[in-house]
C-alpha cells in the first residue's frame, strides 16, 4: 500500500488511493463497527489538518490509519457523505423547518466579546435574529425552536436592559415572532411546545404574549432562577408564568452524536436535541431529520459568525469555495492577521486554510462563559458541518440575511436546491456586510486626501505659476497651507482617538485614565490649530512674521503630539503584554505581531515627532531664511551628498511646521 505525508495537492489523491487499495484488500468493509467509523473520521480530520500539524505528525496519524481495521479506511472517506457515522440511527420520520428573521441589533463596540481576533475598525457587529418554525410531519404537530427578541427590551431585567438604554446594542423596529406568526396565519394556540436553546433574551422572546399552558422545553442545565432574586438574570416572572417548563436531561442520555450527548425528542429520530456547552450553561442546538438522510441543524449561539466554524480542510472537500470568491477574497482577506500554508503576503489562500478564520472570544467580559468548551463544541458541529448531508444554520448568522429563504419557503429541500453550496461560502465575499477579515479606515482616509490636495496646490502655485517669483510663494502664508493645517490636524486627531480607544478597551479599571488622557490631547491638537487658521491671512501677513505670531501654537502642537505618541506606545505596549497570558493559544502570535508593531511604529513616530520639536525650538523665527539659505549651500555644493542630509533634517518638520518642509521644497526647485 502506499502511506506518506504528502504535500498539497497530492494530499487527498494519496488518500484516496489507499482507500482504494484497502477496499480491494478487504471485502468486510461493508461490516464495518461504528466505532470503526468514528475512529476513522477523526482520523480523517487529523490527516486533514496542514496547518498547525508537522509532517511528523501527520506521519504518525498516517501510520495509525494504515493499521486502522481496514474498513475504517472506507469511512473515512464515507464520513463526509453518510449520516450514521456520526451515531444517527436511521429512520424515515422526518420535519418541516420554515425560518423567521425576527429582528436584527448592532452590536456597538461589542465584536471583541464575541470573536477573535477583532480587526480595525471591525469593533462592532450587526446581527440578524433567526427563530425557526418546526412541523413534525408523523403528527403534525408544529412547535417553535428559539423566538427571537421582545419588542420592548426596556423592560428586560435591568442587567439587560441597560445594554440597550446605554446604546450598547441598538436595533430598528420590528415585529415580533408572534406578530410574524399571526401575519402568517398560525394561531399562536396550534403551537403548544417552544424549545430555547439557552436563556438569553434574544431566544426566549416574550412569553407573556403566548396563550398560558406552552410546554418550554430547557435544558435540565439552564439557570431558571428569575430576576429580582438573581440580580444578573434575563428571565423574569413573566417569562415563565402560565407554562409548563420541561427540562431535558442530555448528561444522562445514552445517546451521543458527533460526540454531543443526545435526545430524541419525539422518539422516532425526526429531530434531536443536543448539548453543544460553551456559551450558557444549559446550551443546546438542534438536528433535524428534513429527509430520511439529510439534516438542518439548528446552532443556536454555539458561534455568532460561521468565521469561527470555517473553512477547515474537511469542509472544503465537499463544498468548494466558488472560483469568483476566491479570486475577490484572496487579495481583501487580510494577511497580516490571517495565514494559510499557500498564501503570499497581501493574497490570502482560502484553499489551503484547514482552520476555521475566527475564533470564540475568551476575554474578560465574553459572552462565552466556558471558552474552552464551547470551542470543543464548535470542533464537533464542524465535523457535521463538513458532510454534504448537513446544512448548519445558527441564530445570528448575519452572512446569509439576503439569501436564507424565509416563511413561507421550506428548507426541507436544502440539498436538492443546493442551498448549502449558495450559503456556504458568502461570509468570504469583501462585499457581504459579515466579512470581517480586513481592517477599516476610521474615515481618515477622506481627510488624507484633502490634505494632500491642499499641499499640492501650495506647491503647484510655487513652483510653476509664480516660478520666477519665489519671494510671493515664501512671504505670505497661502490659503492652501492655511487648509492644510486644519486637515492635518483632523487626521492626527482621529488617529490618536483611535489608539486611544484601543487602549481604553484593553486596560483596566484606573488605567482607562490613560486613555482618556490621549483623548485630551488628541482633541486639544486639533484645536490648537484653528488659532492660525482663523488668524492667518493669506495677503498681509509675511511667513515669518506668522511664525513668530503662532509659535506658541506651534510648540504647543508639537510638545502635545510627542507626549501623545510615547503615552500610545507605551500604554499599548503595556496592555498587550499584559493581556497576552490571557489570550486564546491562536491569539498569542497576533497579540505578539501588534507588539512588535507597536515598538517598530513608535520608535518612528516618537523619534521624528522628538526632533520636530527640536528643529523647530532651534529655527522657529528663521523658517524661511534657513530654507533659502539650505537652497543657496546644496546648489553650492553641487551635489556632493549634503542634499539628503539637509532635506531629511528639514523634512523631519512635517507636522504643524509645514511651511518650512514646503519652503525648502520649493527652494530645491528653484535651485535646480
Amino acid at each position: 500500500m502506499i502511506c506518506a505525508y504528502s504535500p498539497e495537492p497530492f494530499k487527498q489523491l494519496f488518500k484516496l488511493l489507499n482507500i482504494f487499495l484497502f477496499f480491494l484488500d478487504d471485502k468486510s468493509v461493508l461490516t464495518a463497527r461504528k466505532s470503526d467509523q468514528r475512529r476513522a473520521v477523526g482520523l480523517y480530520l487529523e490527516i486533514g489538518n496542514t496547518d498547525t500539524a508537522s509532517p511528523a505528525i501527520h506521519g504518525d496519524a498516517c501510520l495509525r490509519f494504515s493499521n486502522t481495521h481496514s474498513s475504517s479506511l472506507l469511512f473515512a472517506l464515507r464520513a463526509l457523505a453518510d449520516y450514521r457515522a456520526f451515531g444517527i440511527p436511521e429512520s424515515n420520520a422526518v420535519v418541516d423547518i420554515k425560518a423567521f428573521n425576527v429582528a436584527s441589533f448592532t452590536l456597538n463596540n461589542l465584536t471583541r466579546v464575541f470573536l477573535s481576533p477583532v480587526l480595525p475598525g471591525r469593533e462592532s457587529l450587526k446581527l440578524p435574529i433567526t427563530a425557526f418554525l418546526v412541523e413534525h410531519k408523523p403528527s403534525k404537530k408544529k412547535f417553535m425552536f428559539d423566538l427571537g427578541m421582545r419588542k420592548d427590551p426596556e423592560n428586560l431585567s435591568p442587567a439587560f436592559a441597560q445594554l440597550f438604554s446605554s446604546k450598547a446594542i441598538t436595533f430598528e423596529p420590528f415585529k415580533d415572532i408572534t406578530e410574524l406568526l399571526t401575519d402568517a396565519k398560525i394561531p399562536l394556540e396550534s403551537i403548544e411546545t417552544v424549545v430555547w436553546s439557552h436563556g438569553h433574551f434574544d431566544h426566549i422572546g416574550d412569553m407573556s404574549k403566548w396563550p398560558k399552558g406552552r410546554n418550554i422545553v430547557v435544558s435540565s442545565q439552564t439557570d431558571l432562577s428569575i430576576f429580582p432574586d438573581n440580580q444578573n438574570s434575563d428571565l423574569q416572572a413573566s417569562d415563565l408564568d402560565g407554562h409548563k417548563v420541561v427540562k431535558i436531561d442530555l448528561a444522562s442520555s445514552n445517546l451521543t452524536i458527533g460526540g454531543m450527548k443526545a435526545v430524541d425528542k419525539f422518539g422516532d429520530g425526526s429531530f434531536y436535541l443536543l448539548d453543544a456547552p460553551g456559551h450558557l450553561a444549559g446550551h443546546m442546538i438542534a438536528l433535524a431529520r428534513v429527509t430520511p438522510t439529510t439534516f438542518i441543524i439548528l446552532g443556536g449561539d454555539t458561534l455568532h459568525h460561521v468565521g469561527a466554524l470555517r473553512p477547515g480542510g474537511a469542509f472544503q472537500i465537499t463544498v468548494p469555495c466558488p472560483g469568483e470568491l476566491l479570486e475577490s477574497a484572496a487579495g481583501k482577506i487580510s494577511t497580516d492577521f490571517f495565514w494559510s500554508s499557500g498564501s503570499l503576503p497581501g493574497k490570502f489562500d482560502i484553499t489551503t486554510r484547514t482552520q476555521p478564520l475566527l475564533a470564540l472570544s475568551d476575554v474578560d467580559g465574553s459572552f462565552f462563559v466556558d471558552p474552552p468548551a464551547g470551542t470543543v463544541s464548535v470542533a464537533k458541529l464542524a465535523a457535521m458541518d463538513a458532510d454534504a448531508d448537513f446544512l448548519t444554520l445558527v441564530t445570528h448568522d448575519g452572512s446569509i440575511s439576503a439569501a436564507l429563504p424565509l416563511f413561507p419557503a421550506s428548507l426541507s429541500d436544502w440539498k436538492k436546491e443546493g442551498l448549502k453550496e449558495k450559503l456556504a461560502w458568502l461570509f468570504v465575499d469583501p462585499e457581504n456586510p459579515a466579512f470581517l477579515f480586513s481592517p477599516v479606515s476610521h474615515g481618515s482616509g477622506a481627510f488624507e486626501v484633502a490634505h494632500v490636495v491642499a499641499v499640492g496646490h501650495y506647491l503647484f502655485e510655487t513652483t510653476v505659476i509664480q516660478f520666477s517669483h519665489p519671494e510671493i510663494g515664501l512671504v505670505n502664508v497661502p490659503t492652501s497651507m492655511l487648509v492644510s493645517f486644519f486637515v492635518n490636524g483632523i487626521i492626527t486627531c482621529m488617529i490618536e482617538v483611535f489608539f486611544g480607544l484601543r487602549i481604553y478597551r484593553v486596560s483596566n479599571g484606573r488605567y482607562k485614565l490613560v486613555a482618556i488622557v490621549i483623548w485630551v490631547l488628541a482633541v486639544a491638537q486639533l484645536v490648537i490649530p484653528l488659532v492660525p487658521v482663523f488668524t492667518g491671512s493669506s495677503e498681509t501677513i509675511p511667513l515669518v512674521a506668522f511664525l513668530t505670531e503662532q509659535t506658541w501654537a506651534v510648540y504647543s502642537a508639537m510638545a502635545l503630539s510627542a507626549l501623545c505618541d510615547l503615552l500610545i506606545v507605551v500604554g499599548l505596549v503595556y496592555f498587550l503584554w499584559n493581556e497576552r497570558d490571557h489570550a486564546h493559544k491562536r491569539t498569542v502570535v497576533i497579540v505578539d505581531k501588534l507588539i512588535a508593531w507597536t515598538v517598530e511604529t513608535g520608535l518612528v513616530t516618537g523619534t521624528a515627532a522628538t526632533l520636530e520639536l527640536i528643529l523647530f525650538a532651534v529655527n522657529a523665527f528663521d523658517c524661511e531664511h534657513f530654507s533659502l539659505d539650505a537652497a543657496k549651500y546644496l546648489k553650492a555644493s553641487q551635489g556632493d551628498g549634503s542634499l539628503l542630509t539637509v532635506f531629511l533634517l528639514v523634512c523631519t518638520q512635517t507636522h504643524y511646521s509645514q511651511i518650512s518642509t514646503l519652503a525648502l521644497l520649493y527652494a530645491l526647485s528653484a535651485a535646480v
